[in-house]
């Protein structure tokens, strides 16, 4: 419990590091955003966040490796390495994403990157 919240939903995340906000090689500044969940023929089911600052498209999906992030947010259920390169990588994303998709309403929540 947080400051009077309950704890729905748990996981690991892997983002790229901050780079000044720059499109597809830095992570999103700090701050509160809504996500809803959205639908596309690459990723599928996933979460959208909005109102990203100078941003568009900032997505939560799965992908195991940073690599995979393109500045979005991927999920997952530990830190591994599953690759031969020294960077951490998750595990499990795809079962993640599925099982936060079902916690949350589609009608959208906040999401605070501190």
């Amino acid at each position: 419990m947080y400051d009077g919240l309950e704890e729905v939903f748990s996981c690991v995340t892997l983002e790229l590091s901050d780079k000044g906000n720059r499109n597809s090689i830095s992570s999103i500044p700090i701050g509160t955003y809504k996500v809803i969940h959205r639908r596309s023929k690459k990723y599928k089911n996933h979460l959208i966040l909005l109102d990203v600052p100078n941003r568009r498209y900032i997505l939560i999906h799965a992908g195991n490796y940073y690599t995979d992030t393109r500045g979005c947010i991927l999920v997952g259920s530990r830190f591994g390495k599953i690759n031969q390169d020294s960077l951490l990588d998750i595990t499990a994303s795809g079962r993640t994403l599925s099982n936060l998709l079902e916690a949350t309403d589609e009608g959208g929540f906040e999401l605070t990157i501190s």
